[in-house]
């Protein structure tokens, strides 16, 4: 016999009316490719969307050991807002006289949440949702008669919890259920794809994240120090640990001997906003041949370290203007507005924090710690003519390697 498992609620996707129907279809493929990937069988699952709901259903031979896999994709999956499991209450039809046996039904399945979740909600926290049209059903009444059961008989056993919502849905069949939050957001690939510039400290990995939430299916670019192995650095294990939230992920990883040893020698003006503008021409340019449109997605935050002042963003976004890559390539900051205690906090929620601040070479390695505050553009724009700036982009386009896991 077939079950509902799940459900789940989507959130800006509600706004889309005539499209929404994509939009759907966009997030049931996330859902169903990152069970995949976790080893769920998916022909035993099937998702279906119902008045803004989204609903996982099982079939026989479907294992009780991989819900906690579908709960895991469920919380990480950009555009879904929250999700709980699902009781179903299919005893009793919504006839009038038949109202009391369904309230009893009802109580019993909010105790068994209740027991197995040792709080109590508030009145508020228990939420009535119709989506049938003409029912006899009060949504206070049956709110009223739940809360006074359970306080009576749970409140100096459980303590109330504010942040517990269960939800009642009045539908055929009834159904209950209680909210975990999900990421919120828009689904992945629902507004485009690009690459993130991606250095393995602790912005870049954030600044993804922030993409994937507003449907970009983002990849990451790194640039790797000469003789690095990619594969046993934190940049790997970070690329990992980001694919939980993206299933999609690539990680493209590069490097540029000739750059280095042109920065090991000194006597380079500015190094960091040279290095940046490089990565910012290999990026767009790997963009264009992608994706022929796309984002290309820094972890910049306007003024929190001297790279990061306008002199210095300007001098590196004209990068775009000279190659006429504005018309293809759209620079983010996702980033641009936070500080550095909004983007740790982020990423101890993502679980990458502890990943980037292990020692580990990585491409900052490359320049100077002391960049300046200001960049003279006509000075840099001389210097990279001066030393063939154009042979270290070929030679890091020559040098990409693919790692899709």
């Amino acid at each position: 016999m077939h079950a509902t498992l799940y459900t789940f609620r989507y959130g800006e996707l509600a706004l889309k009316r005539k499209q929404r129907s994509f939009w759907e279809f966009i997030l049931k493929n996330n859902i169903e490719y990152a069970l995949n990937i976790r080893g769920v069988n998916t022909d035993l699952v099937s998702i279906t969307f119902s008045q803004k709901r989204g609903f996982i259903i099982v079939a026989p031979g479907f294992k009780k050991e991989k819900r906690k896999v579908i709960e895991d994709v469920l919380a990480k999956t950009p555009g879904i807002v929250w999700w709980g499991p699902v009781i179903t209450i299919d005893k009793y039809s919504l006839d009038t006289q038949d109202l009391k046996k369904l309230y009893n039904a009802i109580y019993d399945a909010l105790e068994k949440l209740i027991l197995k979740k040792e709080v109590l909600p508030t009145l508020s926290g228990i939420l009535v949702k119709k989506y049938l049209g003409k029912i006899t059903i009060s949504s206070l009444e049956l709110k009223s008669f739940l809360y006074k059961r359970l306080i009576k008989k749970y409140q100096k056993k459980y303590p109330v919890d504010k942040s517990f919502k269960v939800l009642i849905a009045i539908d055929k069949p009834v159904h209950i259920t209680y909210y975990n939050n999900g990421l919120g957001g828009l689904p992945i690939s629902s507004t485009g794809k690009g690459l993130v510039l991606f250095s393995g400290g602790i912005d870049s990995p954030v600044a993804a994240f922030m993409a994937f939430k507003r449907g970009i299916r983002a990849d990451l670019l790194h640039f790797a120090p000469p003789n690095s192995d990619i594969k046993t650095s934190k940049v790997y294990a970070l690329f990992k640990q980001l694919r939980e939230y993206n299933p999609y992920l690539r990680l493209y990883a590069t490097t540029v001997p000739s750059l280095a040893k042109m920065l090991h020698k000194g006597q380079v003006y500015n190094s960091v906003v040279l290095f940046k503008r490089l990565l910012i021409r290999v990026g767009a340019t790997l963009v264009r041949k992608l994706f022929k449109i796309g984002f290309l997605i820094t972890g910049d935050s306007v003024g929190q370290v001297a790279s990061q002042t306008l002199s210095n963003l300007l001098a590196q976004e004209s990068v775009l203007c000279e190659r006429e890559f504005s018309r293809y390539v759209f620079m983010l900051r996702p980033l641009s507005g936070f500080d550095k205690r909004e983007i740790v906090g982020l990423a101890r929620q993502l679980g990458t924090y502890e990943l980037s601040i292990q020692e580990s070479p990585d491409c900052c390695e490359l320049v100077s710690r002391a960049a300046k505050t200001s960049t003279d553009l006509e000075r840099m724009r001389k210097q990279e003519f001066e030393v063939e700036v154009d042979s270290f982009v070929e030679e890091a386009l020559n040098n990409i390697k693919v790692i899709k896991g």
